[in-house]
């Protein structure tokens, strides 16, 4: 399947999931697997989280933070949130070869 085919059915990118808000993005067609960087406030500020989805998931509404993401964490702060988020984007790239 060509690269435009895939970008056709791959579902925008939600605002949320779950009570966290889509900060950063990074889409691998061939994987159909969307990295994302989250951020949500709490009472000590912003709490973040990165995870993995489907880049084809439409229904962001229903998709459960404990089943898809391992980073949730009120201690994670911003800069362990970007570096998780940039090794996850790295380690795909590097795997795609």
């Amino acid at each position: 399947m060509s690269a435009p085919a895939d970008v056709a059915k791959a579902a925008s990118v939600p605002e949320r999931v779950g009570t966290y808000r889509v900060v950063a993005h990074f889409d691998f067609l061939g994987t159909g697997e969307r990295i994302v960087l989250l951020a949500k406030s709490s009472g000590m500020g912003l709490d973040y989280a990165t995870g993995v989805v489907s880049v084809f998931e439409d229904a962001p509404r229903e998709w459960s933070s404990s089943r898809h993401f391992d980073g949730l964490s009120p201690s994670t702060n911003l800069r362990s949130a970007t570096r998780n988020f940039f090794d996850r984007v790295t380690t795909r790239i590097t795997a795609a070869g």
